[in-house]
């Protein structure tokens, strides 16, 4: 039997700009690969949270926001 190594396993992603686009892909994939994400965009409800992956609407443009993560 072989073991697939997840690359990225420990690991954790803040992604910003996560409810569409490359934000998205992004998020996805880095999750796909074992990786823990934090997907942040201003759109909250198009985000999804479950094992390894959570979620939160935040302006990152705004000032502070960057920190208030």
């Amino acid at each position: 039997m072989i073991e697939t190594v997840r690359k990225l396993g420990g690991k954790v992603a803040i992604v910003t700009g996560a409810a569409s686009g490359i934000g998205r892909a992004a998020a996805a994939q880095f999750h796909a690969d074992g990786g823990r994400v934090l997907a942040v965009d201003v759109q909250g409800d198009a985000l999804h949270s479950g094992d390894g992956f959570a979620a939160l609407e935040q302006d990152v443009s705004a000032p502070g926001a960057a920190e208030a993560i």
